[in-house]
């Protein structure tokens, strides 16, 4: 099974003296999203691949209008899906497919050869066949909304922590939450209303672009398998 999702997305830095308040607000306003169990947040990782000189983020930091990441996401350590997300012109396109501990395996292994050759199993083999293999990890406790009926999700991401591979693990935007807000169109007014209220104000963030860029500083530590 894979799905196509094409949603506008803005994402917010919250402090952290303000993340209960941020996420009372939400409790109250929207729904919970299914792999939520209980009132605990869940646990996501995210393996991104990238080339060994780490071409796919170099070309994110680009000044273009299109941008992509090809990203291995689990929930709660148990749901995983491959992911290619494409970014155009302020449009995010999220391609994905589910997959199962066999291949989760096959995948940070490199072995790419379980993928068929339907279009957008194919479109996946393309891309991870060209010298792609596992480059960073990143953690994070999310709590997660939505509004179904408008294509609404609103994610809080915090203590987020990320980790090239064979590297140490370090803090991600310490001292901060990431608020996060997709919708396939304008935002509703009460939100509109609530950004506005507190000085949110949109920034360009990214989990694996930040990570990247604290990297560089001690660029001798990064290993490759």
């Amino acid at each position: 099974m894979k799905t196509l999702m094409h949603r506008y997305e803005k994402k917010f830095l919250i402090p952290l003296n303000l993340y209960k308040s941020v996420k009372f607000f939400f409790d109250k306003s929207l729904s919970k999203d299914k792999h939520h169990v209980g009132e605990l947040p869940y646990n996501v990782e995210t393996i991104y691949f990238d080339t060994p000189n780490f071409s796919i983020i170099k070309k994110n930091f680009e000044k273009n209008s299109y941008k992509e990441k090809i990203r291995l996401r689990t929930y709660n350590n148990t749901i995983s899906f491959l992911e290619l997300k494409k970014k155009f012109n302020k449009q995010s396109y999220k391609f994905r497919l589910p997959i199962d501990k066999l291949c989760y395996d096959k995948l940070i292994n490199n072995d790419f050869s379980f993928l068929s050759e339907s279009f957008h199993e194919k479109n996946f083999s393309q891309k991870l066949s060209n010298s792609l293999k596992p480059s960073a990890i990143v953690k994070y406790n999310r709590y997660a909304y939505e509004q179904t009926n408008i294509g609404l999700r609103v994610t809080i991401d915090s203590n987020l922590k990320y980790k090239f591979l064979n590297g140490d693990e370090n803090h991600l935007f310490k001292g901060y939450s990431i608020l996060e807000i997709k919708c396939h169109g304008a935002f509703p007014l009460w939100l509109v209303r609530f950004l506005s209220e507190n000085n949110f104000y949109s920034q360009s963030l990214s989990k694996y672009a930040r990570s990247y860029e604290i990297m560089k500083k001690g660029e001798s530590n990064v290993k490759f398998n």
